[in-house]
C-alpha cells in the first residue's frame, strides 16, 4: 500500500477535529462523508475498501455489546476507552456523526460526567447506519 494513502487516512483523523463537539453544540455533521470510502477504494483499490468495511461491521457489533455491558456495570472509564477505539474506526470509514458522538462520549466519561452513558443509544443507531451503508458500499458499484 502506498504511504500516500496513509497520508490521506491521517488527514481524516485531523479533519475529524472539525467535527467533535464535546458539548454538544455542533449540529452540522454529516453522518456518512461518501467522500471517504470513495478516497479509500482510489488509493487502495475496492477489494482493500470491502475488507475494511467487512471487518469494521464485524468489529462493531462486539464493540457495541461491550458498550452496552460497560454502561449496565456503570463503568465509565472502559466505556471512554472503548467508545474512543469506535471513534477512531468510524472516522476512518466516512462515519463523522457518530465519530463526532463518540468523542463527546469519550470526553464525557474522562470527565467522569454520569451522563456519559446518555448517548450509548444515539450511538448504536449511528453506529448502525454506518454499518447499513458499508455492507451496501454504493461507491464500489
Amino acid at each position: 500500500m502506498p504511504d500516500a494513502g496513509f497520508g490521506r487516512i491521517r488527514r481524516i483523523g485531523v479533519s475529524m477535529n472539525r467535527y467533535d463537539s464535546t458539548d454538544g453544540t455542533n449540529d452540522t455533521v454529516p453522518d456518512i462523508d461518501h467522500t471517504v470510502i470513495s478516497g479509500l477504494a482510489a488509493s487502495y483499490g475496492h477489494a482493500v475498501v470491502e475488507k475494511l468495511a467487512t471487518v469494521y461491521i464485524e468489529n462493531t457489533a462486539l464493540q457495541l455489546k461491550r458498550l452496552r455491558d460497560r454502561a449496565h456495570a456503570k463503568d465509565i472509564v472502559q466505556f471512554a476507552q472503548e467508545v474512543h477505539s469506535l471513534k477512531s474506526a468510524s472516522a476512518a470509514l466516512g462515519g463523522t456523526a457518530l465519530a463526532s458522538l463518540c468523542s463527546r462520549a469519550e470526553y464525557l466519561g474522562k470527565s467522569g460526567d454520569p451522563n456519559t452513558f446518555s448517548c450509548l443509544s444515539e450511538i448504536e443507531s449511528k453506529a448502525q447506519a454506518l454499518c447499513d451503508f458499508l455492507a451496501k458500499r454504493p461507491e464500489l458499484t
